[in-house]
């Protein structure tokens, strides 16, 4: 190589270096793989790459085309196949194939010099790898997302049973407080007759069980009104606990 190739060259390490390490700061941002392919392809335009790449999250699986020297979808799936390892980097037939678990990025390298390959093929892995890890982030988050909401739902199970015991226990209550006031009116229909009491007696019994009733009635719409409150509560509670959409998949 003459001095000015290696100054070419020295010039273009340091522009794909800038490159991988502008992408390495824009992906640290990213949540959503819709953001992420934009950012894929726009790395992959500035180094000149003509190919494809397949690319793995959770249930989502793409294959995308890029470049002017396009590899047809059919020659880009045939290709995972050469290359069925993982990290791991082939060169075969002019072709170029990074593979990870997540992330197989396929370029079309014929006619381009060795050193040039060889600068490709370093900074290009450290790309691979950026987008595996951060693939790798995602599918952490979705799981533990996916757990979460399944605790949620849980939660939320608990709390309607318990708004339910709630609504039966004030039905009941106001039943039972009804029911007995009619058990007491009733007996005591039957015990006057045969006690012997005289009228101001009589009045005294039924001045004392009123008293007791209307306490006994208070008490009865205090709690429930109690419960009403509390069923409010847990209301709003499970609507907050509700899931989120989780992170957005793309599915082609």
């Amino acid at each position: 190589m003459t001095q000015f190739d290696l100054t070419m060259h020295a010039m273009k390490t340091a522009a794909q270096m800038g490159s991988i390490n502008r992408f390495c700061v824009t992906i640290l941002t990213i949540n959503r793989i819709e953001e992420l392919f934009p950012e894929v392809s726009s790395l992959l335009e500035e180094f000149n790459i003509s190919g494809g790449y397949h690319f793995t999250l959770a249930d989502t699986k793409i294959s995308k085309c890029i470049g002017d020297r396009e590899i047809s979808k059919n020659t880009l799936l045939k290709t995972r196949s050469m290359s069925s390892d993982l990290n791991k980097i082939t060169k075969e037939n002019g072709i170029l194939i990074i593979t990870q678990s997540k992330f197989t990025l396929v370029a079309n390298i014929d006619g381009l010099a060795e050193h040039d390959i060889d600068l490709l093929i370093d900074n290009l892995a450290i790309f691979c790898d950026v987008v595996q890890n951060w693939a790798m982030r995602m599918e952490e988050i979705m799981t533990h997302r996916v757990v979460t909401d399944q605790q949620k739902i849980k939660t939320i199970g608990n709390l309607e049973k318990f708004k339910e015991c709630l609504e039966c226990s004030s039905f009941q209550l106001q039943e039972c407080n009804e029911q007995l006031n009619v058990d007491v009116i009733s007996r005591l229909a039957m015990l006057f007759p045969v006690l012997g009491l005289d009228a101001n007696q009589e009045n005294r019994i039924l001045e004392l069980f009123e008293k007791c009733t209307d306490e006994f009635g208070e008490f009865v719409s205090k709690q429930v009104i109690f419960n009403g409150e509390i069923t409010e509560l847990l209301m709003k509670a499970s609507r907050q606990l509700e899931p989120e959409d989780g992170v957005t998949n793309a599915r082609h």
